[in-house]
């Protein structure tokens, strides 16, 4: 169970931070904070952040290009927050750490980097983590008002692939439209996979983020294995999904849309020929699984519309 954040609903990342790192980052310019996307520590090393460009924290909450001067993240400091980011028990969040992240209340991923045992050639436990990467999750509703008209005609939703690289809030447009889509104009039925826990954020099973009242979610389950499950049991018309890639994704959403639910997913890339550059993504599009393409980019900032297909 999660311990209750003590900050600002969409901040709860904040709670986890070493208190050289938190003191920096509270005295940004509030516009250079809203701009942050990722903050990047490494255990005896200088504390980074991620908004236009990659820059320094320095202790008087300015950025530098240059790691002298910035804030230093001590050892004991680090193993701090490794531990409460894994409740106090690495051990138990094992299946987490497997996969290279932790998720935090309130959707924020935290990537982790260290040192890996396998087994069989799988990888059964991370140890000796040595670097994090807290990708920042925003609630920004409103942000799928821009492509509803291209996604939807009357009562019908076309199956839609959003591509995009990393950071250019290919998620949170997934997670408005889950909002705009379950509840408010429309009231589909709609189920979502949440693999990695950024789409709802549920904590104890309950969403932290607004989803929309008719929408339903299965967090911390593949892919492919949620897909299937909410067929089975929810009788949706849409399921959303974040950053489909494996064969298995693609037989599941084949699938899906051969029972005649309608998919609305992401996949991370830079333009369509990216995607067709992969042999299990390209054949989704062969196939003319998906009848609207939305390419993003943070040319103009965060979930710019670059092309519709």
């Amino acid at each position: 169970m999660y311990v209750l954040s003590q900050s600002p609903k969409g901040e709860e990342y904040l709670d986890y931070l070493p208190c050289g790192v938190l003191n920096a980052f509270l005295s940004l310019p509030y516009k250079t904070k809203q701009a942050v996307c990722e903050i990047r520590l490494r255990r005896g090393g200088a504390a980074a952040v991620t908004w236009d460009k990659v820059s320094y924290l320095k202790p008087d909450g300015t950025l530098s290009d240059s790691p002298l001067g910035a804030v230093t993240v001590l050892a004991y400091e680090f193993k701090t927050m490794i531990d409460k980011m894994c409740q106090s028990s690495v051990y138990a969040a094992q299946n987490d750490l497997c996969r290279g992240f932790i998720t935090l209340p309130g959707g924020h991923r935290v990537g982790v980097c260290g040192k890996t045992a396998l087994k069989g050639g799988e990888i059964v436990s991370l140890s000796d983590i040595s670097a994090v990467n807290i990708r920042i999750s925003r609630e920004i509703k409103g942000a799928a008002d821009k492509i509803t008209d291209y996604i939807l005609d009357g009562k019908r939703l076309y199956n839609t692939l959003i591509i995009s690289p990393p950071a250019c809030g290919k998620t949170t447009l997934l997670r408005d439209a889950a909002r705009l889509l379950g509840g408010g104009l429309y009231n589909f039925k709609v189920g979502i996979v949440d693999e990695r826990g950024e789409i709802a954020a549920a904590t104890c099973g309950e969403p932290q983020n607004d989803i929309g009242a008719l929408s339903v979610v299965y967090s911390n389950c593949p892919k492919n294995v949620g897909m299937e499950m909410l067929l089975r049991s929810m009788g949706p018309d849409i399921i959303i999904t974040d950053e489909i890639g494996t064969s298995e994704d693609e037989e599941a959403a084949k699938h899906i849309i051969n029972a005649g639910v309608k998919l609305l997913c992401s996949a991370h890339g830079y333009d369509l020929n990216d995607l067709k550059r992969r042999d299990i993504l390209s054949s989704l599009l062969s196939a003319h699984v998906f009848e609207r393409t939305i390419v993003l980019s943070r040319r103009n900032g965060a979930g710019t519309i670059e092309k519709i297909y």
